[in-house]
């Protein structure tokens, strides 16, 4: 889930708004992420702060246009079509959100068999 999550929101990313460190690396480091919580859940550094797991997520989700897209088409279809995004994206969710986050990254490793969090090669990001 980790390298293939990635992979998605680099190719979501038409704008270039995020960019990916290796956890492992000094820059990482430098912002304060510990590769052991790395291995545990995303980590993503958001206006001076670190967020990790399911938050982390939810404000990649909130960078790449096509979620935007996704809302603005709901709309078109039907304002209550639209509240399933605004109930996705608020805080009510986020006790639902967090519990499937874990769950998912409890078990990756079953999920997705070979290459789950591979390892960048030296010299990528």
């Amino acid at each position: 889930f980790c390298t293939r999550s990635k992979r998605l929101a680099e190719r979501l990313d038409w704008l270039g708004l995020m960019r990916w460190v290796p956890s492992a690396s000094s820059e990482a480091r430098a912002a304060g992420i510990d590769p052991a919580q790395a291995d545990r859940a995303m980590q993503m550094i958001s206006g001076g702060r670190r967020v990790s797991g399911f938050h982390a997520v939810k404000r990649i989700a909130l960078r790449v246009p096509i979620t935007w897209m996704a809302i603005a088409a709901a709309l078109w279809i039907s304002p209550w079509f639209a509240l399933l995004f605004a109930f996705l994206l608020s805080p009510l969710f986020t006790p639902l959100g967090e519990r499937g986050y874990a769950w998912i990254a409890r078990n990756r490793h079953r999920l997705m068999k070979g290459g789950a969090c591979e390892l960048p090669k030296p010299g990528k990001l």
